[in-house]
């Protein structure tokens, strides 16, 4: 049976504990899986607030609002609406009006 020295099992545990223990100087926002709270971009943040509610749109942007309702003409539908942005496209359906789902 080989003999290891001292350096080369110091080596060889530092080298394993970078991979068990990563170090990260930033929060991980890859994550599919994120708390509601921890959402801080605003979808709409660059849109105009529109000039008359209710909006009428001639092409369907549909966005799901926080509430877990579909606006079918977007921001500014969402904005007369007086919600924010939840994400882009329709709502989930079937899980109770959570947006988050």
């Amino acid at each position: 049976m080989p003999k290891f020295s001292l350096r080369s099992f110091y080596l060889l545990f530092c080298i394993l504990s970078l991979y068990i223990f990563p170090i990260r100087s930033q929060p991980d926002l890859s994550s599919p899986l994120r708390l509601p709270s921890e959402t801080t971009v605003d979808l709409c943040a660059g849109t105009p607030q529109p000039s008359t509610c209710p909006v009428n749109c001639f092409r369907t942007d549909p966005v799901c609002g926080v509430d877990g309702i579909t606006y079918w003409c977007g921001c500014a539908d969402a904005m007369c609406a007086g919600t924010r942005v939840a994400k882009s496209g329709f709502c989930a359906v079937g899980n109770g009006g959570d947006a988050r789902a």
